[in-house]
């Protein structure tokens, strides 16, 4: 006997594929919307973070140091911290692009 959904798969496998499916172009937008704010080399500033165990105060400074392809800002932070914010649930502000800093 088959289980209901046929081929094996139940309801909540295929809600899951589906869901999973179509969060994908919404990470590429978010990823898009990242890259076009700022880039490796920027110098950014803390507004706010939901990381509760980090120590970095609002307003601390650091050099974005690379964008990974979830949308994850990593930075160096100025104290030492090499926390990465995710655009969205976190806040910054690009200081100083990197163009306009050479220009």
């Amino acid at each position: 006997m088959r289980p209901p959904g046929g081929l094996g798969r139940s309801p909540v496998d295929r809600r899951q594929r589906h869901r999973s499916s179509s969060a994908a172009p919404h990470r590429r937008r978010n990823l898009l919307d990242v890259m076009a704010k700022c880039h490796p080399g920027d110098r950014v500033r803390l507004v706010r973070t939901t990381d509760p165990y980090t120590r970095l105060p609002v307003g601390a400074r650091g050099t974005v140091r690379l964008i990974d392809g979830a949308g994850t800002v990593h930075i160096a932070w100025d104290d030492g911290h090499l926390l990465g914010l995710i655009p969205g649930a976190d806040h910054f502000e690009v200081l100083l692009p990197l163009a306009q800093a050479h220009e």
